[in-house]
């Protein structure tokens, strides 16, 4: 396996050293969890909550994607989950929906340049 495009990830918002360093210098192992992040159905699943009012189900899913942003050290999508996720335990729910659409363009934007760098790497 070649490397991902570190360049893209990082325009995306992505800490790629930082996650490289999270993961003990293992750059393989990071980017193969950062292809994992593809799968996960946090975001569609708190996009699903968003949109039926589900507000306990959208701060579960929208805490999980947090961690797991945290994890990968993707700050873009950390940031803007750990902003939704104290409105919400505030009993903000307008200041979260709000914020919303942040969250989708960022997680849009992850998730594009990921697929890309790993699209690139299998050429």
């Amino acid at each position: 396996m070649n490397h991902l495009n570190k360049e893209l990830l990082v325009s995306a918002g992505i800490d790629y050293d930082g996650g490289v360093r999270r993961f003990m210098g293992n750059a393989p192992l990071f980017e193969k969890m950062l292809c994992k992040f593809l799968t996960d159905q946090s975001f569609s699943e708190a996009r699903k909550s968003f949109e039926s009012c589900e507000w306990q189900s959208f701060m579960r899913n929208v805490h999980t994607l947090k961690g797991l942003s945290g994890n990968l050290s993707i700050n873009v999508i950390y940031h803007t989950a750990s902003q939704i996720v104290s409105l919400l335990r505030a009993d903000d729910i307008e200041g979260a929906k709000a914020l919303f659409p942040s969250l989708e363009e960022e997680y849009g934007a992850v998730s594009k340049a990921i697929g890309l760098a790993a699209e690139a790497d299998r050429r």
